[in-house]
């Protein structure tokens, strides 16, 4: 039986990070995953994604500048080019206490932010979005977009460069807990001192085995990408989150629902659009839900209302996307109840790549039983005591 100092579940950008981390600090680790890699079943595909700086959690917020540093460091070691600075704008409705609520974020961590008008919106960034009148934007300028997919090849690179092994296809199917760790996958057992899960959507089945069931759902999101009106008009604009989306009368979605959109350069002349909203899914079913359509139609909406000049022109590519939120929109690190060598994260709430270097980091001295490098007790599991809502799946 193979014998490693600790074993990843789930090669996504937290597990990968993870896994990474451990590898730096000259462990001998096994990364698994039940798909083969890469793939686009759970929350880590896709070309881009934003990283935004500021959070109202202040703690998460130093996690994710401090991440800026390794994504940088990890350009250079693979010698690619995986990080744009493109500010972003977020959007708010009266009394608009979000941005006030970032924007203290922001000055508690040096970042430069303004508060911007409807009309300063309208004429510095012409069709990056229609607002309604009394609506306000917050601009921050340290906001980045990443290279998602190139990302998560160049952390597996390096990673095997010192040394790490992958094995994709493989399921978790038990984990024993003891001071030596025994993992059964669907292709064999493994012995080793910690365990690091980190597997995304689907972290509530693996979580129950111990008695934990966080307050999370996993949910089926549309993206989609449309036809720029005037062809690479938004090629420089920032990022916009839009927190002025409506949910449809009687939805009482867990986590947070807003706009969100990127300057085209994913696709040349399209524009990503979507709504960070859809339907709870089960993850090994996410393409049979019966609500599909109706998240369709509330993107429609949406793009009528803050779009006019697309018209009734549908999106010219529509993908899927799966992410799990928590009921307050943070992360959830922690370790197993009596069993401190077994240690997780799961419910990224859509901001996985945010602080993924830093999330894995922490994961790679908790799992270890080093001193850990940030207070996450506001991350822990224990924030959300007496919460009712959990996952059906």
């Amino acid at each position: 039986m193979d014998v490693f100092d600790c074993i990843v579940v789930g090669g996504g950008v937290i597990g990968s990070s993870a896994a990474y981390s451990l590898a730096q600090k000259n462990e001998n680790v096994l990364l698994l995953d039940q798909f083969g890699l890469p793939h686009t079943r759970g929350s880590s595909h896709g070309p881009v994604r934003v990283l935004r700086m500021a959070h109202t959690n202040p703690v998460f917020a130093k996690m994710t500048i401090d991440s800026v540093h390794l994504y940088e460091d990890l350009e250079k070691r693979s010698r690619t080019k995986l990080l744009r600075k493109t500010g972003m704008i977020v959007i708010d409705k009266p009394p608009c206490l979000y941005p006030s609520q970032v924007g203290a974020s922001a000055e508690q961590a040096g970042l430069t932010y303004s508060m911007l008008s409807r009309d300063e919106v309208h004429s510095k960034y012409p069709g990056l979005i229609t607002m309604a009148p009394g609506h306000k934007a917050y601009y921050e300028e340290e906001a980045w977009t990443l290279r998602a997919d190139k990302t998560l090849s160049c952390i597996w690179e390096n990673f095997q460069l010192l040394g790490g092994k992958i094995q994709d296809e493989e399921k978790v199917l038990e984990i024993t807990p003891g001071a030596l760790i025994t993992v059964r996958t669907n292709k064999g057992r493994y012995m080793t001192k910690g365990v690091v899960l980190a597997p995304g959507s689907w972290a509530s089945p693996l979580l129950k085995k111990f008695g934990i069931n966080p307050p999370m759902c996993v949910k089926r999101a549309t993206v989609c990408y449309w036809k720029e009106p005037i062809p690479g008009q938004s090629a420089d604009y920032p990022v916009f989150i839009d927190r002025t989306f409506e949910l449809p009368a009687g939805d009482n979605a867990l986590g947070p629902s807003f706009g969100c959109g990127f300057p085209s350069s994913e696709y040349p002349g399209l524009r990503k659009i979507s709504i960070h909203y859809g339907c709870e899914i089960n993850p090994d079913t996410r393409d049979i839900s019966p609500d599909l359509e109706r998240d369709m139609r509330v993107t429609r909406s949406y793009i009528k209302a803050r779009f006019p000049e697309f018209g009734a022109t549908p999106p010219s590519i529509v993908e899927p996307c799966i992410y799990t939120d928590t009921a307050d929109g943070g992360i959830i690190i922690d370790s197993v109840p009596f069993h401190d060598n077994i240690v997780y994260c799961c419910g990224l709430s859509g901001t996985g790549f945010h602080a993924a270097p830093i999330v894995g980091q922490v994961l790679a001295e908790s799992v270890m039983g080093c001193p850990i490098s940030y207070d996450i007790a506001s991350l822990s599991l224990a924030r959300f005591s007496g919460t009712s809502t959990q996952s059906k799946y």
